[in-house]
């Protein structure tokens, strides 16, 4: 069960963030991973969605979606904009992307 944890995990991960899971090896106490980083780019919005959906799930990702709208329509675009770029830098500091 663990392991298939790990395995949705890395799914989810990849899916989010870009990245290529090439090949990996699951060992009891450790793993690795050959990835392919592609290039640092800008996501745009319904890209973005997509991944977040991927990594959280249809409904974790709605209620961060209707959070976000309901910020934008009382004019805190401003705050939606650095909770998304937030998101992007710490998911992918945490991958060294």
């Amino acid at each position: 069960a663990d392991k298939q944890t790990f395995q949705d995990i890395l799914e989810r991960s990849a899916c989010f963030s870009g990245v290529g899971v090439l090949a990996y090896a699951l060992l009891d106490n450790h793993f690795h991973l050959l990835v392919r980083v592609p290039e640092r780019e800008s996501v745009p919005d319904d890209k973005f969605r997509a991944r977040v959906e991927a990594l959280y799930g249809h409904d974790r990702a709605a209620k961060l979606y209707e959070r976000w709208d309901r910020w934008a329509g009382k004019g805190r675009a401003t705050e939606v904009a650095l909770e998304r770029d937030r998101l992007l830098f710490v998911f992918c500091e945490q991958l060294r992307i």
